[in-house]
């Protein structure tokens, strides 16, 4: 039993024959990339659930490292005033 091609498969083989025929305008580009999205959107779609808990799970990961980058920088910041307040910096060695 043969998978017939639906009728977008058709116009999309048409279409990319004319194109590599060279016999093509902005409108038959148009409609290729439409057709071509079209086709590749379910498969784009469903890797994308497959990856997003990791996804997720990157994107956490990544912002814990920039509050931790942050937390630190505050802190080396208050010891830093903390040391100048008390004069630190200020005296002659």
């Amino acid at each position: 039993m043969t998978k017939t091609p639906t009728a977008r498969q058709v116009e999309l083989t048409q279409l990319a024959t004319s194109i590599q025929r060279g016999n093509y305008n902005g409108e038959t580009l148009r409609r290729f990339r439409e057709l071509v999205e079209a086709e590749a959107r379910p498969a784009v779609d469903a890797a994308m659930q497959r990856a997003m808990p990791q996804l997720v799970a990157h994107a956490r990961t990544m912002q814990d490292i920039r509050n931790e980058q942050r937390r630190l920088i505050a802190q080396v910041s208050r010891d830093i005033m903390a040391r100048y307040r008390r004069g630190e910096f200020n005296r002659r060695r």
